[in-house]
Parts: C-alpha cells; sequence; structure tokens
C-alpha cells in the first residue's frame, strides 16, 4: 500500500512540474515572448527595422507594433495596453507627473537623433564648413557659396524616444 501511495505522489509531482509548450510560449524574458509597442507613425522604418532584426536574432521574440499618434501611444502606455511606446519627443513634465501621480515608473532611452550628412564630391576643395554657411544653404542662399543646393532624404527632423513602463 505505502508503495502505490508513493508511486501515486511521484506521478502526481511528474505531471505537475511538466511545463506546457503552452505556458513555454507565454514566458517573458529579455529574449523571448510578445511585446506590443506602440510607436509614433514618423517611426515606422527605424522600429520595422530594429523589430525585425531583434526577432531575427532572438527567434523566440515576437513584435506586434501599433502605429498610432503620439497622445494614443502615451495613452496606452498609462493604461497598461502596452509596455514600450516609442515617441519623436521627450514626455512633458506633466506627463512624467501624471505617471508619477499613478505609481508608474518609468525608463527612457533616446536612441536616434537627427543629423545632418554633407556629402560632397571627392574633387570638392573645401574641407571645412561653418554654421553661418550651413544656414545660408539651408535658407537657400548660395549665391556666393560654393555649395548650391541640399537634398534632404528625409524631410521630418526628429529624436527618438523608446518608454517602458
Amino acid at each position: 500500500m505505502k508503495t502505490i501511495k508513493f508511486l501515486a505522489l511521484c506521478f502526481i509531482i511528474i505531471l505537475t512540474s511538466c511545463q506546457t509548450q503552452q505556458e513555454h510560449d507565454n514566458l517573458d524574458t529579455p529574449t523571448s515572448g510578445n511585446l506590443t509597442i506602440y510607436a509614433d507613425r514618423g517611426l515606422d522604418k527605424l522600429i520595422e527595422n530594429q523589430t525585425y532584426t531583434f526577432s531575427q536574432i532572438y527567434n523566440l521574440a515576437k513584435f506586434k507594433t501599433i502605429y498610432s499618434s503620439e497622445q494614443e501611444a502615451i495613452k496606452a502606455l498609462y493604461d497598461d495596453t502596452c509596455k514600450v511606446i516609442a515617441l519623436n519627443r521627450a514626455l512633458s513634465k506633466d506627463e512624467e507627473g501624471r505617471f508619477k501621480d499613478a505609481n508608474i515608473f518609468l525608463s527612457t532611452s533616446l536612441v536616434a537623433k537627427s543629423a545632418i550628412v554633407l556629402i560632397v564630391n571627392k574633387d570638392a576643395m573645401d574641407t571645412t564648413i561653418n554654421m553661418e554657411n550651413l544656414q545660408n544653404i539651408i535658407s537657400g542662399d548660395t549665391i556666393n557659396s560654393f555649395y548650391h543646393s541640399i537634398v534632404f532624404e528625409n524631410e521630418k527632423i526628429f529624436g527618438c524616444y523608446l518608454l517602458q513602463g
């Protein structure tokens, strides 16, 4: 009788200790699991690139990206609809205060900034440019300048902030 009780107990322990595939799929770690991200519509290329690259390296990581307005993203983070949002700006003091008042503590990371990159012909004689020259080029005043035009690849200038709640 003791042997039967012992075997039954061992069997119950083995059954309850085995993790099902569904439980394994729901396990969120830094390199696996499911993450919903709300992102500003202007950041679509950047976010798609980052999530694709991450999920190629860590194949157990799955992303659901929802592109929305800044206010919708902030509301989703506040309402706990998502854990990460990506914005073109840092939160204002008022927005930070609302999160703090609700005992939601954020971690903010600046992940990208806009920059001006000048690509010139290798035969160009000028090796330096100052702010005055750059301002003249941007404003279109290139009459007395070696530089005659400027091309913007992406007219939207941004910084990208990731916020985690």
